[in-house]
This record gives structure tokens, sequence and C-alpha cells, in this order.
């Protein structure tokens, strides 16, 4: 397998691609039949991972435990690099293990600047004795020095109050602050005493120091709570996922979520909902949001839609602005059969405008046991077709792990992924699935 290489990198870290232009007359080479191919495979007790590359396709990544060094036996997660070695073999190197003080359990995915620092957070660990005694969370920034040996620095250590708690995604904005969302903290006489989140910067001050803002404290139920993912447009707009919303049956007696946006202004920055979901059109969104060229908002949530019984398998979305507003269209309702259910995180766009995504559920896949939820996780392909989306294709994940974090897909058109075992803590794999 020959080095990828990717190009076109977004700030949040959700797509990598390139469209490939053909010139002239040339005979179709023969269909081939794409192969699935674990890569690396991740250690017991690991229940999360996410990959993001740099330029060269050196993979970084975290997992959210594992690799031990205690937090309560769990182990407190890593951030590890993954390169090609030649020969369609890749090496794992961990770059550093959290211990708690400087950070425990990632649960979000990390981003690079142009210099190839990391940066992320932790849900909980940190300087602080609040949260349940395990600590707020923390930002950290692991960076490369002139040896080549790796250190982690904890940028910002949350202490659970109205600068919030249990941080989540985190994004570069152009002004080259990093900017993400915390699920609780913020003013806490809201969501029952915990915080409902906050929206805060993170900014270099003068010195090393870095000072942390909160720019908006989210209220709780319509205008959304306990903010999950984040995502910065290329004018500066954030736009991200939340709980909240509205109650329905349909949702099973819970929030069905809503999409945000923050705008900035001469007043500050202004939140608005830009969708509240019912059921039928999605229910329980996921963190992750996707752009195209055109200024739409991608992206799925975990039950909803008309494809099976209440309250329903998931759905994959599109938002698209008009004259101001905003209108969504479902371009696949999943109905837990062979196109599987309950979509995952991270929709990514392929050179040709497919998408690629991940259900935990895959009914018809041989060999696995579809009594057990994320038992039979599978990648699927969806493509346009004179304006209807359809399922063109579904690849089985490696030991039928459930798919987590962010798809990628290089200018060749192979698509990488990450998927653990999130019920018995069994380990996980990187694949990557060559067309």
């Amino acid at each position: 397998m020959r080095r990828r290489l990717f190009t076109n990198l977004d700030l949040a870290g959700f797509m990598v691609g390139a469209i490939a232009l053909v010139l002239g007359m040339a005979t179709p080479a023969p269909a081939q039949t794409p192969t699935v191919t674990t890569i690396t495979t991740f250690p017991a007790l690991t229940t999360y991972v996410n990959l993001i590359p740099d330029p060269s396709g050196t993979f970084y990544g975290v997992t959210g435990g594992g690799n031990v060094n205690l937090c309560e036996t769990m182990g407190c997660g890593t951030i590890f690099e993954l390169a090609p070695s030649g020969g369609g073999l890749w090496t794992q190197t961990t770059l550093h293990t959290f211990t708690g003080a400087d950070g425990a359990f990632p649960a979000a995915g990390i981003i690079l600047d142009s210099r190839g620092n990391i940066y992320g957070t932790t849900s909980n660990g940190g300087a602080s004795e609040n949260c349940l005694g395990y600590g707020c969370g923390v930002v950290f920034e692991l960076s490369r020095g002139s040896s080549g040996a790796w250190t982690e620095s904890v940028l910002y250590s949350f202490s659970g109050g109205e600068d919030g708690s249990n941080p989540t995604t985190l994004a570069l904005a152009p002004s080259g602050a990093l900017v993400g969302t915390t699920a609780h903290g913020g003013n806490l006489s809201n969501c029952g005493g915990s915080g409902c989140g906050v929206l805060f910067e993170l900014s270099r001050a003068s010195g090393a120091t870095w000072q942390e803002k909160v720019l908006f404290a989210f209220a709780g139920e319509t205008s959304g709570q306990n903010p999950l993912g984040i995502a910065v447009d290329s004018s500066g707009a954030i736009f991200g996922t939340a709980s909240g919303g509205i109650v329905q049956d349909a949702c099973g007696g819970i929030y069905c979520g809503v999409v945000f946006e923050f705008t900035h202004g001469s007043s500050g920055w202004h939140e608005s909902v830009v969708h509240t979901f019912r059921g039928p059109d999605g229910a329980n969104v996921n963190p992750s949001l996707t752009f195209d060229g055109a200024g739409s908002v991608y992206g799925t949530t975990q039950w909803g839609g008309q494809g099976c019984s209440n309250p329903g398998c998931g759905v994959v979305f599109k938002l698209s602005p008009k004259n101001g507003a905003w209108t969504e269209a479902i371009l696949h309702s999943f109905g837990d059969q062979a196109d599987g259910g309950f979509p995952t995180d991270g929709l990514v766009f392929d050179g040709k405008g497919n998408i690629y995504g991940g259900t935990s559920n895959g009914s018809d896949i041989t060999g696995c046991n579809p009594f057990v939820y994320g038992a039979c996780g599978q990648i699927f392909k969806l493509s346009p077709d004179l304006g209807t989306w359809q399922i063109s294709a579904e690849y089985p994940v490696p030991g039928w792990y459930t798919p987590v974090g962010d798809l990628l897909v290089d200018a060749s058109g192979t698509v990488y992924g990450a998927a653990c075992d999130e019920y018995y803590f069994s380990g996980g794999n990187a694949f990557e699935i060559e067309p």
C-alpha cells in the first residue's frame, strides 16, 4: 500500500479529501471489490478512538481509556501516532499516557495547528477536585521538541463552576484561538444545578499563559443544553449540536436535540437554533457536523426517522440556508436491515460527492449477533443519484466493532476510521476501506 497524502483539512478536522479531474479519453479500468483491512489494534478497555491526519499521511489520535496508569484501573487514555511503515504496515507509538492530574478520558477528537502541535480535551481530570472527585476536565497541548520528544501541557483546567466542566469538542477559530464547549457548568441555577454547559474561547495571553473566556452559557431546554460538538465554518461562524430542544414520545420521552449556530457581532456572540429535532426527522443528534461548499450542514442522529419502530433507527440529515432560514432534508432514514441502524459519529465526503458514515448495527452481516446492540458495526456509502440519495454500499467493520470518531478519506478515495467494543471493553481497531 502506498503512502497516503491528505489535503484540504477543514478547521475542525471533520473532512479530508480532494477532487480528481480526469482529462482526455481513457479505457475504464475493471471495477474492483473494495477491501476492508485492519491497520492496527487498540488494547482492552479502549472505549473511544479518533484519528486525525497530518499532510504526510501520518495519523494522530486519542484513546478514551486503556494503557492503564490508574484512573480506577480503566486507564486514563492516551495520545498516539500511527505512521505508515511500508508494505501496507503501520507503526503505532504512544506519545502520551494521561494520569489524571494532566487529564483523563478523552472523549472528543484532537486538532492540529499549522506547526504540528496537537490540541484536545479530556472530559475529566485536571487540578480541580470537583466533579465527583474525578476532576472537571482539561484542554491540553502536545508539542514536539527539537529532540523529537513530545511534551504535554495543560492549557486550562476547568473548575466545574461558571467556567464550565467536562469539555467536549475543540476547534480552531480563524483568529488562531481555541473555541470549545463543555457539557456542564456555566449558570449553575439551570439544568438541575449542574449547569447546561458553555461555549468558551481559550487564547494565549502575555507570555506563555492561556486564558479562558466564556462566550455563552447555555440556558437549557428549547435553546439547547449539554453541547456535544462544534465545527467552525470559513466565515468564523460556530455550528454545533446539543441535547435540549423539545421532549417527544417519538424521541423516547427525552429531548430530541438541536443544531445551533453562533455568529459574532458588535454586541458579542449571538446564538440561534438552526434546527430542533422532533423524532420523525431525527432524535438524539450525534456530535459531529460536516459542511459542503455551498454552506449546507450535514450530520446524523442516533435515533429517529421512520425506518423502524419508535424511537427510530436514525437518519442522515442536511440543513440548507436560504433567505436567512434553514431547511432540513432527510437524506436517509435507517431501517435496521441491510442498511444498518443507529448511526454513529463522523460523516465525510469523498471527491465524487459520496458520503460515508457508520452505524452500530447492521442486521445483514454474516457472523455477527444482531440481538446485541453495537455488535454489528458497519460503514455505509450514501450516493446521490439524480437528486435522490441511496445507500450504494455497506462494509462490515473488522471485528464488528462499533465505529467511533470521525471518518477520513484521502485523495485516492480510501476511507479510514476506528472502531471499538463499547460494551465488553475488549479493545478496538483502526481500519481502511480501499476502493
